[in-house]
C-alpha cells in the first residue's frame, strides 16, 4: 500500500476525557531498520488479541505551511517475518501504547 502521508500536530491545553468515547487500546512494538530514509517494522497487538505486523518505508520529509508530507509505503508481513527481522536488529523494541478516542464523524484522536 502506497500513499502520501500528511500530518498536522496540535497542542491541547485541555481535553474533556470524561466526555470522549473510548474506542480501544493498541500496543505497538517497533524497531527501526534505518532512519534515513525511515524503514521500520511494527507489530500491533489489539485488545481482542489480534496481531498485525508490517514494514513501513517513508521518504524524506517535506514541510510546507505547517504540514508535514512524505510518501509512505506499508506492507503486511507475518509474525514470523517480524520476529526474524526483529532478532536481526540488535536494539530494544520500542513499546508504544495507543489509546483511541472518538471525536465525531470520521475523526478520532490517539494518545
Amino acid at each position: 500500500m502506497r500513499w502520501t502521508e500528511v500530518e498536522k500536530k496540535f497542542t491541547f491545553n485541555f481535553l474533556p476525557y470524561n466526555k470522549l468515547k473510548f474506542l480501544g487500546k493498541t500496543t505497538i512494538y517497533r524497531k527501526y531498520l534505518c532512519t534515513e530514509p525511515e524503514i521500520r517494522i511494527n507489530k500491533r497487538v489489539f485488545q481482542d488479541g489480534e496481531i498485525r505486523c508490517h514494514i513501513v518505508l517513508k521518504n524524506n520529509l517535506l514541510i510546507k505551511n505547517d504540514f508535514i508530507t512524505r510518501e509512505k509505503y506499508k506492507k503486511n508481513i507475518s509474525l514470523e517475518e517480524f520476529n526474524i527481522l526483529s532478532d536481526m536488529i540488535d536494539i530494544p523494541l520500542m513499546i508504544i501504547d495507543n489509546f483511541d478516542f472518538y471525536l465525531g464523524e470520521n475523526h478520532n484522536i490517539c494518545f
